[in-house]
């Protein structure tokens, strides 16, 4: 019941902006809207983010106005999930309860170019706290896949697979196994597509 109505007061208040675009909704938008057309990121548009940040953008049709504010509505109800999933382990399920409140209160009633927007800082919170659940929960190969997600959606996810290592240091092989494991695979993607060069300049 919490979650229903959390998405409901998620998708309520991200609809109120169905006709405004954020500068944070603009610029990955925008590249996505180009890679949907046929542009290789990198090569073709400049880009100075990281390349899962208008990847995730594709998901929804590189759309704006509704489609747009119904994906950040879910993606607000996955961070809840996630921080729901983080505090009942270490503690109950009143305390997962009172944190998922809590993360849509804030990702509701922060500031709204920091909430509303599906940009690069809020998109690396989702797998920012899962990489730190998992590092505490000693799960050190999905702490470094979800750290990994973290870095390609905004460089600062490599303070996240820091952070993880301090909860969990003997996991530091199996962290960085699962950070590669992700590198590994966007390099490809970008290699493949003759980008690599291009999002190392840029």
């Amino acid at each position: 019941l919490l979650f229903l109505v959390l998405f409901a007061v998620l998708l309520a208040a991200r609809l109120c902006h169905v006709g405004i675009l954020w500068e944070g909704d603009t610029y990955p938008l925008a590249a996505a809207q180009q890679m949907a057309h046929g542009k290789v990121l990198y090569r073709d548009i400049w880009f100075d983010k990281p390349p899962l940040l208008p990847a995730a953008y594709l998901l929804w049709g590189a759309r704006d106005g509704a489609a747009l504010r119904i994906a950040g509505a879910l993606y607000a109800l996955l961070v809840c999930w996630i921080a729901y999933g983080f505090a009942r382990d270490q503690w109950s399920e009143r305390e997962g309860m009172w944190a998922a409140g809590l993360t849509g209160f804030f990702l509701i009633f922060d500031f709204p170019s920091s909430v509303i927007p599906v940009a690069s800082d809020l998109l690396m919170v989702a797998p920012h706290v899962a990489a730190v659940w998992m590092a505490w929960k000693r799960r050190p190969f999905w702490s470094g896949i979800a750290a990994g997600m973290a870095f390609w959606t905004n460089p600062k996810g490599l303070l996240v697979a820091a952070v993880c290592v301090l909860w969990d240091p003997r996991g530091i092989g199996w962290m960085a196994a699962g950070f590669a494991a992700v590198s590994g695979a966007v390099a490809a993607w970008l290699g493949a597509s003759g980008a690599l060069a291009g999002w190392w300049e840029q």
